[in-house]
């Protein structure tokens, strides 16, 4: 088991106290692909703040590798620039720098390599995801699917044994979806754990586990049953 945490919570406490998790519980394995579904105010982002790092738990702890997750900052920062990458929702690359400078950079500065073999790299994983030639576009140059790809790219930099995706195929057409879904398979039987937040019911054919998130509960949803609402 890679990462795993049992009866996670999470509360804010406002007027009132808000559950935004509530006792979740999950295991996740190397070269296993898991689907989050729910609606947006599910608590999904909240529970991948909470397995990184970015947030403490209220309840109980996230483990990996059999040790806390949240520990020092320097840890924690160490954590996500190594094993655990994180793909936003939004489009974060940097418009003035070339593709390639925007995928080379997390290998450069974290790894502490020279810059040639940084973009060695980058090219690398460029080619994996089906876009070497745009190595020297820049960010306005490409479409939305093709930012996407870039980015997930730049977080395989590292060689993350976690890769954790909010909302991938969120303002994409049905066959750019279609290529990241497939890409994202292809990322986990290559023996990277991947974890997607979702509500792209495409990824159902895809995913080896799914849960649903409503109001900050998980529950594990079997591809035979009811779909949730």
């Amino acid at each position: 088991m890679i990462l795993e945490f049992e009866e996670l919570s999470k509360q804010f406490i406002k007027n009132k106290k808000m559950n935004a998790i509530d006792q979740g519980s999950l295991q996740i394995k190397i070269g296993e692909l898991t689907s989050i579904m729910g609606h947006s105010e599910s608590g999904k982002i909240i529970l991948f703040h909470l397995i990184t790092g970015l947030l403490k738990p209220t309840a109980d702890s996230v483990h990996m590798h059999n040790i806390k997750v949240v520990r020092g900052y320097k840890q924690r920062t160490e954590l996500r620039s190594q094993d655990i990458a994180y793909v936003l929702q939004e489009q974060n690359l940097l418009r003035n720098y070339t593709i390639l400078e925007n995928v080379s950079m997390p290998y450069y500065i974290n790894r502490k390599r020279n810059l040639q073999s940084a973009r060695e790299k980058a090219e690398t994983m460029l080619e994996r995801v089906g876009l070497l030639g745009l190595r020297n576009a820049f960010p306005h140059e490409i479409s939305d699917g093709e930012a996407k790809r870039v980015t997930i790219a730049r977080a395989l930099m590292n060689d993350p044994v976690v890769l954790i995706a909010e909302e991938p195929t969120s303002n994409l057409d049905s066959e750019n979806s279609t290529v990241i879904i497939k890409l994202f398979r292809e990322i986990s039987d290559s023996g990277v754990a991947v974890v997607v937040s979702t509500y792209d019911y495409k990824f159902l054919d895809v995913a080896d586990r799914i849960f649903h998130m409503k109001k900050g509960r998980m529950e594990e949803w079997l591809k035979k049953a009811k779909i949730p609402e």
